[in-house]
């Protein structure tokens, strides 16, 4: 147990040594790229530099990176990307005690704030009940409806779709906006309904019932047969595997029985042959007499541990084996289904 106990330990820490240096990155070519973001910045290249800092800060997530890439996000009107950045700025700061950084994070923070748009929208009262709403392709969770959130500034697009409607809306917002916007479906573009496959459709004097029993008949154009698979497979394996051990292991036992049972007959026979009424020992050979039959002790102790520990492993693997589970096979099949004026296809199985 101690030794399986050293083996996790030391793979936890192996793992945990790659987990650290994949996080890592590689802070040399992140101070490169740095330099090279940095040096366009200066220049007031801030769209060219934006690439060159996002490959430092993902190389390498440093304060001093992150405020660059955020000064350069603000400067072209990206002021939510601007704000995360700073915000992460200011906290890695924090952490690694740079309190220089951190000021700078929290003026940009302050500054940022006061710039940023915000928009608020709200779902008309007559908008359906189903009505979802989408903010640039992202959807607004309800907790969200009715409150000003920060935007960046420009165009953007809000879509209410609902009821078996969808209708966009368009707006731009300009630094420090607050707007407000009501949507509904109502009035928008119909949306097409789900187009249902003619074999999932009941025939004229047809009922939905009998539609069914129909569409059950396999027919024997073709059919493909899916992999199958065993569910008590992985369970059923283990107590094989482990019966088949037991036994081997009372195997084993029993037969180190036998071995012994032998030697300790032998050694009983030898002795019976030494230091009799008729053939008195001298010293030695009483002395061999003795060993004798302390190896016929010994023998008979070990033959009866070997046969006890061999009979009982041997009768625990044979009860797995026979209780093992047995597997449930899995699979499906795909066969055509014909009714009076329908083709489709079944599949069915077990699973």
């Amino acid at each position: 147990m101690r030794r399986s106990h050293a083996a996790l330990w030391g793979a936890a820490i192996v793992l945990a040594g790659s987990v650290a240096w994949a996080d890592g990155g590689d802070p040399v070519a992140a101070r490169a790229q740095l330099r090279q973001g940095y040096a366009l910045k200066q220049q007031g290249k801030c769209k060219e530099a934006v690439p060159f800092l996002q490959e430092s800060a993902r190389l390498d997530r440093q304060p001093k990176t992150l405020l660059n890439l955020g000064d350069c996000e603000q400067s072209l009107g990206q002021l939510a990307a601007a704000q995360a950045h700073f915000l992460e700025a200011r906290d890695l700061a924090r952490q690694q005690g740079i309190d220089a950084l951190k000021n700078i994070g929290e003026k940009r923070l302050q500054d940022i704030e006061k710039r940023m748009p915000k928009l608020a929208i709200d779902v008309a009262k007559d908008a359906p009940p189903d009505t979802v709403v989408t903010r640039d392709g992202v959807e607004v969770g309800k907790v969200s409806l009715h409150t000003p959130l920060p935007i960046d500034v420009g165009r953007h697009v809000i879509v209410a779709r609902g009821g078996g409607f969808e209708r966009q809306f368009e707006l731009a917002l300009a630094e420090s906006e607050t707007k407000n916007i009501e949507v509904t479906p109502i009035g928008g573009k119909a949306i097409p309904k789900p187009v249902v496959a003619a074999a999932d459709k009941p025939s004229a004097g047809q009922s939905p019932s009998s539609k069914k029993e129909t569409s059950r008949a396999p027919g024997a154009a073709f059919k493909i047969d899916g992999p199958t698979t065993d569910r008590a497979e992985s369970g059923s394996s283990a107590q094989r595997t482990l019966g088949f051990i037991t036994l081997g292991v009372g195997a084993l036992g029993l037969g180190g029985g036998a071995y012994f049972g032998a030697r300790m007959l032998s050694k009983k026979t030898e002795a019976s042959t030494m230091c009799t009424d008729l053939t008195p020992c001298s010293s030695e050979g009483a002395a061999a007499f003795e060993k004798t039959k302390s190896d016929a002790r010994s023998a008979r102790t070990n033959a009866f541990i070997g046969f006890g520990v061999g009979g009982a492993a041997a009768l625990t693997g044979v009860i797995l084996l026979l209780t093992a589970p047995k597997a449930m096979a899995t699979g499906w099949r795909v066969a055509p289904a014909m009714g009076q004026s329908t083709v489709g296809a079944v599949v069915d199985g077990t699973f």
